[in-house]
């Protein structure tokens, strides 16, 4: 048989046991809960990282699309200057002349004559284009008397 004194000690034990476990499970939940808030905020981090990445690579994508249609358009407007450049080298206009009406220096519009000569020397894909390089090597010669 069990004493009244055992049997109040087992009792006590189990109470102890009980309210322990209690407090372990309050504070595993609150673990828990500071856990689950952490994770959340870590998901917010990795979004907004994610968000800032293709942030980034849209605008190195436009950044690059804007980089080609300005040397599209630095392009287009060189060539518009080398033309006046060769119609008044073609006029009889000397390369001194022609610099100094422009502003640009002598060496500018040696790059012109260049850049023709080059292209003149080229193959000429078509019959035209021969005959249009063929003209034009005439007034390169009358350009430099």
């Amino acid at each position: 048989m069990v004493t009244k004194g055992a049997r109040m000690a087992e009792l006590t034990k189990a109470a102890k046991a009980t309210a322990a476990r209690a407090r372990a499970r309050a504070m595993a939940a609150t673990f828990r809960e500071r856990e689950d808030r952490l994770e959340e905020l870590a998901v917010q981090y990795f979004t907004s990282a994610d968000e800032v990445e293709r942030v980034l690579a849209v605008r190195d994508r436009e950044v690059e699309q804007a980089e080609q249609r300005a040397q599209r358009g630095v392009e287009v407007a060189r060539a518009a200057g080398d033309l006046a450049i060769l119609g008044m080298l073609d006029q009889g206009t000397s390369r001194s002349e022609v610099a100094s009406r422009l502003g640009c220096s002598s060496v500018e519009v040696r790059r012109v004559l260049d850049a023709r000569a080059a292209a003149v020397a080229e193959p000429a894909s078509e019959p035209s284009e021969v005959e249009t390089s063929d003209s034009s090597e005439e007034s390169l010669g009358s350009a430099a008397a």
